[in-house]
């Protein structure tokens, strides 16, 4: 078995897309099961831009969150602005995955 990472030459932005699109089309999260890519909210501390959003046939939205980097600087700050978007039922649905 080879310990080499695939993935090291990989810039952390192109491997976290890799893992957004990679991630999402595993759990199903596609166009066709009504999934968009990117969706911005805003909130009174600034613009929250989830990885993947869908609206139901009754109005509620759920979001996720994909993270490569788990413990980057902009995660407190984006918790932050999903408790509002939750607590203000802009939300109703939040998943957090991140890679292990």
């Amino acid at each position: 078995m080879d310990d080499t990472d695939p993935f090291s030459d990989l810039e952390p932005g192109e491997k976290q897309r890799l893992f957004e699109l990679g991630a999402a089309e595993v759990r199903g999260e596609t166009a066709e099961a009504g999934w968009r890519m990117y969706q911005e909210f805003e909130t009174p501390v600034g613009v929250r831009r989830y990885t993947n959003v869908r609206t139901l046939d009754d109005g509620r939205v759920q979001a996720r969150e994909y993270r490569v980097a788990r413990n980057d600087p902009q995660t407190i700050f984006d918790l932050e602005m999903d408790r509002y978007l939750l607590d203000n039922g802009i939300i109703h649905e939040l998943e957090w995955i991140t890679a292990e």
